[in-house]
């Protein structure tokens, strides 16, 4: 969950951006689908796949 200014910035950026359902689980089950390196939620947690699978 993020306010609108994260998805414009990286769709500014040319990145794809991709909503998941709120939870560290479905935000990392649709990393693995999509095969995204950086990943997080409301509750501030972010994943980087390179480095860890939680947040």
């Amino acid at each position: 969950m993020s306010n609108q200014g994260v998805e414009v910035a990286i769709k500014e950026l040319g990145k794809e951006f991709i909503r998941a359902k709120v939870g560290d689980r479905y935000v990392l089950e649709e990393m693995i689908k999509t095969k995204s390196k950086l990943g997080g939620e409301q509750s501030g947690h972010v994943i980087f796949s390179d480095l860890n699978n939680t947040g």
